[in-house]
């Protein structure tokens, strides 16, 4: 593991945020895949495993965007999931 080299603090107005997240939704019955896949579609999130009984779909996006997509999936029953921490970086190198 590396060593942290350097902390800043960044300035929200000038900083890029993302997260990632896997979800696997539950799918019940047929209409659900079409629904789910336009969901992400609109979210432009991509859909790793379709199955039967389930999808698996993966989004990189503001915390926000994140927290609005599985607003919108909870519908169907959220089956796992799986995210990474913030990261954030500053624009212009500063």
């Amino acid at each position: 593991m590396i060593d942290t080299i350097e902390v800043k603090r960044l300035d929200d107005k000038k900083t890029v945020y993302r997260e990632l997240v896997l979800f696997r939704v539950k799918v019940s019955k047929a209409s659900d895949t079409m629904e789910i896949n336009n969901i992400a579609n609109a979210f432009g999130a991509k859909i790793h495993d379709a199955r039967k009984d389930s999808i698996m779909l993966e989004l990189t996006a503001t915390p926000d965007q994140i927290e609005n997509l599985q607003e919108l999936l909870s519908k169907y029953e959220i089956l796992d999931m799986a995210k990474t921490g913030v990261a954030a970086l500053q624009r212009g190198g500063d």
